[in-house]
């Protein structure tokens, strides 16, 4: 009984656009003609989701983003490319330029986009099969930073290792977890912390 009062609850939530977390896994958006849907996504859940616009500095790093392989639709998590060969020493720490700017939002009730939302850059979890680790652990980008992104790492081992063009280090994440969409852009919005990355608060 209890299980198709949940089930019911969760239909007519649905049948009105309104946001169930989690949905029984029973149910499939598709049964429900009725519902207005972006792609896959509900519109409660397109007003839940992190919105990426994503500036590269140069036509190289734009390729291969407008050709990413591994970010499908519903993913929560963004890879983000290196963008040149550079070679971390033995013991060594070394910064990783990513060749991109971004900004991330959420969206209004209305559809507009909302206040500027900040971000965490995880490591992937294929970094372990590389020397490599992240200075930090886990990057906290701030809503209003505009500047290149850039990447902080240490090689723990005994011998150099290289980066290579393409190569994807770490991805980006919102604080909720919840999927994330992202869009090639030439311009992104100018803010008051600017380019202020690493350091820039003090010790």
């Amino acid at each position: 009984m209890r299980l198709i009062n949940r089930i019911t609850l969760d239909v007519c939530n649905l049948l009105e656009n309104k946001c169930v977390f989690p949905l029984n896994p029973i149910l499939s958006i598709s049964r429900f003609p009725k519902i207005k849907r972006v792609g896959f996504y509900s519109p409660c859940l397109i007003k839940r989701m992190m919105h990426v616009l994503l500036k590269p500095n140069n036509d190289e790093v734009k390729a291969l983003y407008q050709n990413h392989k591994s970010f499908y639709e519903g993913d929560c998590g963004l890879d983000l490319f290196c963008v040149e060969d550079q070679t971390v020493e033995a013991h060594d720490t070394s910064i990783i330029n990513l060749g991109i700017r971004v900004s991330a939002f959420k969206k209004l009730e209305d559809g507009r986009p909302a206040k500027s939302v900040g971000w965490l850059m995880f490591p992937r979890s294929s970094m372990a099969k590389t020397p490599l680790r992240l200075s930090n652990s886990v990057g906290v980008i701030d809503p209003q930073f505009r500047g290149e992104l850039r990447l902080s790492l240490d090689n723990i081992k005994d011998f150099p290792y290289t980066v290579k063009k393409g190569d994807r280090l770490v991805q980006m994440v919102s604080y909720d977890g919840e999927p994330i969409t992202f869009e090639v852009v030439d311009e992104l919005d100018e803010t008051q912390r600017g380019s202020k990355g690493f350091g820039s608060t003090g010790r």
